[in-house]
C-alpha cells in the first residue's frame, strides 16, 4: 500500500540505521524504492545486503549523478503502492510512522497529509527542535514567504495526486521540497489535512558535515533555485500572494549579507548574486518605489552592523511585505 523513496548519494555512514528504521514499522505493506545517484562510497554494499535480507527493497542506480528530484521522479514512476513517503538516506522513521500515516489517509478524501517531526544529531532525542505545523496557519503564504511550515519527510501522498502535479522539477538546484509543496497548495485539487496528534513519527538527523563544502557554489546554487521559484511563481499569483513571495526573496538576501559580512563567500561571488538579485529576480516581485527604498535601507544597515540587534531583520522582512 505506501512505497517508500529514498534517494541515496554516499550515505554510507547514515543508510543502515535508515533501512533498520523501515524493518521495525509496525505495519508491514511497504515497499522501499532505493534511487542510488553514483555513490562512491560503501552504500552500494551495504544497500546490497538489504536487498538480500529482505525482498521489499528494491534498488535502482542512476547512469550518472543526477541530483534528488531525479531520483525521486525514478523512484515515483516505479512506485507500486498507493501511497507516497519520500526519505532522505540519513533519516529515521519511528516504528509506528507508517502504520500513523496509512490510518490517516486510507478511509479519507485527502491528497496529503502533515506530520510532526523531531531532530536529532546521533540518536534520538539529542535534540529537542520540533517541526510542528499547525492546522490554522496559511501554509501556502508561509512558503512564499520562506517561512518554511513542513518538510517533504513530513508527508504521505495519494500516488494519483503527485502524478498529476507531475512530481518534482528537476531543474531546481535547490527549493525543490518547497516548489513542490508551493505547487500542490496552489492546485484546486488538493485536498490536505495536518495531523494534530503532536505524536512525531518522523526524525531528520542533523549533521554538522553538511556545513564542510564550498560556500561560494552552495550560494550560487541557491541564488538559481531562487530565482527560477521568484520567477515561476510570480506569474501564478494574484497581488496579496505576491506580496508574501517577498519573502522569500527577503530571506535569501539576508543569508547572502551575512554571507559576506562573516567572510564565507568572495567578493566577486557576493557582487554576483546581489547584482542578479537586483536585476534579475527583483523586477518579477513589482515593488513600489517605498519598498526599493526600503530594501536598500535594510542593506546599507545590514552591512553597518544593524543586524546585531534583535528583532532587526525581522521587522525589516514584515515591513517589506506590507509596502
Amino acid at each position: 500500500m505506501i512505497s517508500i523513496i529514498i534517494p541515496n548519494f554516499n550515505k554510507a555512514s547514515f543508510i543502515t540505521e535508515t533501512l533498520d528504521s523501515l524493518l521495525g514499522q509496525l505495519f508491514t505493506d511497504w515497499e522501499v524504492i532505493i534511487i542510488d545517484d553514483c555513490s562512491s562510497d560503501d552504500s552500494l554494499a551495504i544497500i546490497n545486503e538489504y536487498l538480500i535480507k529482505d525482498t521489499r527493497f528494491r534498488l535502482i542506480k542512476n547512469s550518472t549523478n543526477s541530483g534528488g528530484s531525479y531520483s525521486r521522479n525514478r523512484g515515483l514512476d516505479d512506485a507500486k503502492g498507493e501511497y507516497l513517503i519520500f526519505l532522505d538516506s540519513d533519516d529515521i522513521l519511528s516504528p509506528k510512522c507508517l502504520e500513523l500515516r496509512y490510518s490517516s489517509i486510507r478511509n479519507s478524501d485527502y491528497n496529503l497529509v502533515v506530520f510532526p517531526m523531531g531532530t536529532f544529531y546521533k540518536t534520538i532525542g539529542d535534540s529537542p527542535s520540533q517541526w510542528i505545523p499547525k492546522a490554522r496557519d496559511n501554509h501556502l503564504k508561509k512558503f512564499l514567504s520562506h517561512d518554511i511550515p513542513w518538510s517533504i519527510m513530513q508527508t504521505i501522498w495519494r500516488k494519483d495526486f503527485l502524478f498529476a502535479l507531475e512530481g518534482f522539477d528537476e531543474y531546481y538546484p535547490r527549493l525543490q521540497d518547497v516548489e513542490l509543496h508551493t505547487r500542490a497548495l496552489l492546485d484546486k485539487g488538493l485536498n490536505y489535512h495536518i495531523d494534530n496528534s503532536g505524536t512525531t513519527d518522523c526524525f531528520y538527523r542533523i549533521d554538522e558535515r553538511r556545513l564542510n563544502f564550498n560556500q561560494d557554489d552552495f550560494m550560487l546554487r541557491c541564488y538559481r533555485g531562487i530565482e527560477l521559484y521568484i520567477t515561476k511563481f510570480s506569474t501564478l499569483l494574484d497581488k496579496k500572494h505576491l506580496k508574501f513571495l517577498r519573502g522569500t526573496y527577503f530571506s535569501f538576501l539576508n543569508q547572502v549579507l551575512n554571507k559576506k559580512i562573516t567572510q564565507q563567500i568572495n567578493r566577486d561571488t557576493y557582487e554576483n548574486i546581489y547584482n542578479k538579485l537586483s536585476t534579475v529576480s527583483l523586477p518579477h516581485l513589482k515593488l513600489s518605489a517605498l519598498a526599493k527604498l526600503h530594501l536598500n535601507l535594510y542593506c546599507r544597515l545590514y552591512l553597518c552592523g544593524a543586524y546585531k540587534i534583535k528583532g532587526f531583520n525581522f521587522i525589516f522582512k514584515k515591513i517589506f511585505q506590507k509596502l
